[in-house]
């Protein structure tokens, strides 16, 4: 069903939006906007939330509530707990649109601006690909828009973001079907996507949701024990609080400077119990941190935290080997906090985590923090500037920029590891501190420190002792690479990597490597057929290709570069294929002409030709053939001495003909200069050349006597008018006195 439009010369469109129904909402909305934003766009909005009521207002959920409050409720959380801007707002209030309403992309341009339009249609382009049947190409395309719509709003899959949990939060509407499909999706693509943003919050609240309808058994079995246990956990985190309580406030320290602090129990998500647990094979009263608190520090100075993490130890002993510096390093989403387990009343180990507010608020909004732009900064360029993400997008670019081979299963798991990997930190022989994923090898380190130290790696020491480069890392380790800077690798090594950004690289340099082969091959056989003199058609070179088993044009490039092919065996088939005859280097001819074969078209067929070396004709020249014994014609410039000579034989046969009928080709022109010799005039008359229409140069000889310099040059040339351009630029070298062409009889 088509909707009327919605244009802007309904004029009673603002007045009356407030007194139908759904005024209440919007006025909530609005209210949020206000506290949340500074100067919102209060009309935009408006007209934004009109819109979506208009649309959706005869549509119903599952759930059986109103359609219009889906889009109203993504609003809301892009406003309390993915706070955006007012722009996302809207968009959000529209993000649903295409479901009921054929819109025009120009007609939301036109009504909402460009911004807004591209986002809806990004959001809109997500959705048809997670409409089909969920297979692994899909969940592949589906992987590819969401990375790629970064690239044009980072609003867009945040936005995905704020639709998918206000879906997981009603899922239990939804049929049976369709609940296990839509969460097992959720877990595999958004929950990554959430975890690499930082949206810390998200990712655990839809990824608990998503586990509910994945794994009812384990999950009712883990609720039922948090439930049971809840109480007496609650109680045994006031107590723990109020201990700690107590000794801050008396920290005479924190009164003089007037330090602030929060101390609050964390909760405590099925789906990481799950992880910590079931998993490994760990029975759920082992798990150290389903005691927990966090304690929020008001104060920008990051080193706060370390003193109260003091304090703490005076109070608890910490656990031996649990804490965790996420300050100094942070995460790779940003995360910053101090992680410790501390042996709290009773025996029970308790995890505290302790940040300041800027550090807490990063972790509740993780990427959507960088929303606090200067006026003028589009949010996806301030996104871009945090270090992290900028490091990520390069890697996530890297991944499908050098796809290769791989198939869909391959990327969705190498994008994967690349959202969702866990992290160990080492440090190199300077003893710097790096990040890397975890169950990553000394070979995966030393592409991640550089990707020519990747390259030529030879081997490792990891804590000064030598290891294989298949060996895990492990948090703490200190790595030191081997390189030779004449080691190449080959293709096995990919068997000894594990993130997805050394395997892209190394990807990358095999793809470089074989151009550079490809090239050289090209350069190679090109000197060879000029040295030869040799000319053959296209289906001559296919004919090449099939006697070498040579499938394409860079194989055999490849093939000539490393030394595999041997060129005299490709002289002698082409010898056979053709009845040209070519030039042999030091061995004289009694004949004045060489020919070079060529194809034309006659109206009878096409038959062979040749190209008299006697003149070298070019096209622009006027031309003659001369048909041989053997009927084959051989085309000379219509002044040529020997054409005019072998006129006069009557047995004979010339033909008039016209450059349209042959088939385009390069020629080999030899020209000469005679020039007043100074420094650098070889090298400015190259450039010249050069710089008209990229002309090759085959060849040169010049000799210099009394500051004359005579040349000849021999250059490739399409036709007569390039060469006269050629001419041209030869002749505004300083010091250049006569351009000619030899054997030229016009």
């Amino acid at each position: 069903m088509k909707f009327p439009l919605l244009k802007r010369t309904d004029k009673n469109l603002s007045d009356t939006s407030r007194q139908r129904e759904g005024s209440a909402e919007l006025e909530q909305l609005l209210s949020e906007c206000k506290k949340q934003f500074k100067n919102p766009d209060i009309g935009l909005i408006s007209k934004a939330f009109d819109w979506c009521y208009r649309i959706h207002k005869d549509k119903v959920r599952p759930s059986g509530e109103p359609f219009y409050l889906h889009p109203v409720a993504v609003a809301h959380i892009v406003v309390t707990e993915i706070p955006l801007d007012d722009i996302s707002v809207a968009a959000a209030l529209l993000h649903n649109i295409g479901s009921h309403y054929d819109y025009d992309q120009k007609e939301l341009a036109r009504e909402f601006g460009n911004t807004i339009a591209e986002i809806i249609d990004g959001i809109s382009k997500i959705r048809n690909i997670e409409n089909r049947k969920t297979d692994v190409t899909v969940r592949y395309e589906s992987y590819q828009r969401l990375l790629l719509s970064m690239f044009t709003d980072i609003r867009i899959i945040l936005i995905k973001l704020a639709d998918r949990l206000h879906n997981m939060r009603n899922l239990e509407s939804f049929p049976d079907n369709f609940q296990k499909s839509y969460a097992s999706e959720t877990l595999e693509i958004y929950s990554p996507f959430a975890n690499r943003f930082g949206l810390g919050n998200i990712k655990w609240e839809i990824e608990d949701y998503a586990f509910k309808y994945t794994d009812r058994v384990h999950y009712n079995e883990i609720s039922e024990y948090i439930q049971l246990s809840r109480a007496d956990r609650e109680q045994y985190v006031r107590d723990f609080e109020a201990i700690v309580h107590e000794r801050l406030d008396k920290e005479q320290f924190l009164k003089k400077n007037n330090i602030k602090f929060e101390i609050s129990g964390r909760p405590k998500h099925i789906y990481s119990i799950y992880n910590k647990t079931i998993i490994r094979g760990l029975p759920i009263e082992e798990l150290n941190d389903l005691f927990a608190i966090r304690i929020i520090v008001d104060s920008n100075d990051q080193n706060i935290c370390f003193y109260f993490y003091g304090l703490v130890c005076e109070i608890f002993p910490p656990v031996p080997n649990t804490f965790k510096n996420y300050i100094s390093t942070s995460k790779n989403n940003g995360y910053k906090s101090i992680h410790s387990a501390v042996v709290g009343p009773d025996n029970k180990r308790v995890e505290v985590q302790i940040r300041t507010r800027e550090m807490h608020n990063i972790s509740e909004q993780g990427i959507a923090a960088h929303f606090r732009y200067k006026p003028g900064l589009v949010p996806v360029d301030t996104v871009f500037r945090d270090k992290n993400i900028q490091e990520w997008m390069d890697n996530v670019r890297e991944i499908f920029e050098n796809i290769g081979d791989s198939t869909p299963q391959q990327l969705i798991e190498s994008v994967k590891i690349n959202l969702f990997q866990e992290e160990i930190y080492v440090f190199t022989p300077k003893k710097e501190l790096r990040r890397i994923a975890r169950d990553s090898t000394p070979l995966d380190f030393a592409f991640a420190i550089h990707s020519e130290i990747g390259i030529k790696c030879i081997g490792a020491k990891v804590n000064s002792r030598i290891v294989p480069l298949d060996w895990k890392l492990q948090s703490g380790d200190q790595v030191e690479i081997l390189t030779s800077d004449t080691h190449k690798p080959n293709a096995d090594v990919f068997k000894l990597l594990v993130t997805p950004k050394a395997k892209s690289t190394l990807m990358k340099y095999f793809k470089d490597e074989a151009k550079k082969l490809e090239n050289q091959g090209r350069d190679l056989w090109e000197e060879f057929c000029y040295k030869q003199g040799l000319r053959y058609t296209d289906e001559q070179f296919e004919n090449l290709l099939e006697f070498l088993s040579i499938s394409e044009k860079p194989e055999f490039y490849r093939g000539l570069a490393n030394g595999a092919l041997n060129t005299e065996d490709m002289l002698s088939f082409l010898k056979k294929k053709s009845k040209k005859k070519f030039k042999d280097n030091g061995t004289n001819h009694n004949d004045d002409a060489v020919y070079e074969e060529v194809l034309i078209s006659m109206p009878n067929g096409t038959v062979e030709a040749s190209y008299a070396e006697c003149c070298n004709p070019i096209p622009g020249d006027r031309i003659k053939a001369e048909r041989t014994k053997n009927s084959e014609l051989i085309i000379h410039q219509d002044k040529c001495p020997d054409l005019i000579r072998m006129s006069k034989d009557s047995s004979l046969i010339f033909h008039d003909i016209d450059w349209a009928v042959l088939v385009p080709n390069k020629f080999f022109i030899e020209i000469k200069l005679v020039c007043i010799d100074r420094p650098s005039l070889l090298n400015d008359l190259s450039a010249a050349i050069f710089s008209c229409d990229n002309t090759n140069i085959r060849g040169l000889s010049f000799d210099t006597k009394d500051s004359i310099f005579e040349g000849h040059i021999s250059i490739e040339v399409l036709n007569i008018n390039h060469l006269r351009r050629v001419f041209t630029v030869l002749k505004s070298v300083n010091g250049v006195r006569s351009v000619s062409r030899l054997k030229n009889f016009n």
